[in-house]
């Protein structure tokens, strides 16, 4: 399959030329993947290879015939966005029939209705130990608080730190988002209009998923 995807991309990508070691590369991994013992591969190759395209043409196979969720995991940010927004893409208008991937980040990652709700609507109150500097950034952060809330509420922002162009600050981000021991789960109000939740239900569709390296071992 990996040598039709090579054609393919080829095709859609008049610069594109796969290089031998891409080509063997995506093969050893096919091949190792399809054993039933020893099925680990480790590859080492240099930039300019192009190893993003042949681990996706040389697990992808495996990984739609066994009807199981390819997970990709990266250290870093920037080549999580590269995957989403290029790589993959790419990749996906190669196959006979498109595949369904999405980018998964931790619950920190999401904004937490419930805490977002009740900071932006809670009336401000008056702390006489607070100094004149404490109350203004306690202000601002509130304001801050109700506009987030007003537009996850109206559906112009889906909840995601990450897709805001605006700046957070990060102490009002920690009050806005939580972790498993906080969460509520179903009995949370906005349970079925939860960020992280949404997520994971899209999740459930999904045929490719990248991840960073702590949520993996999470």
């Amino acid at each position: 399959m990996f040598d039709e995807i090579f054609i393919c991309i080829n095709k859609l990508m008049p610069d594109f030329k796969a290089r031998p070691q891409q080509v063997e590369m995506s093969r050893f991994i096919h091949q190792r993947l399809q054993q039933s013992q020893n099925r680990m591969a480790v590859v080492e190759a240099p930039t300019g290879v192009g190893k993003t395209l042949a681990y996706l043409s040389g697990a992808i196979e495996t990984a739609l015939n066994s009807k199981k969720l390819l997970v990709i995991s990266t250290a870093t940010v920037n080549l999580q966005q590269q995957l989403i927004q290029k790589d993959l893409p790419q990749f996906s208008a190669a196959l006979p029939q498109p595949i369904r991937f999405m980018q998964i980040k931790g619950r920190r990652r999401y904004v937490c209705p419930s805490k977002l709700a009740q900071l932006a609507t809670t009336p401000e109150q008056q702390d006489l130990t607070l100094d004149v500097d404490q109350k203004y950034q306690q202000v601002l952060r509130q304001t801050q608080a109700k506009n987030l809330f007003q537009d996850w509420d109206e559906h112009r922002w889906d909840g995601d730190r990450d897709s805001r162009t605006d700046a957070i600050d990060p102490a009002l981000w920690h009050e806005v988002s939580t972790d498993s021991e906080g969460c509520a789960g179903k009995s949370c109000r906005y349970f079925l209009s939860c960020p992280y939740y949404l997520l994971r239900k899209e999740m459930q569709l999904a045929q490719v998923v990248v991840v960073n390296h702590d949520l993996l071992l999470s």
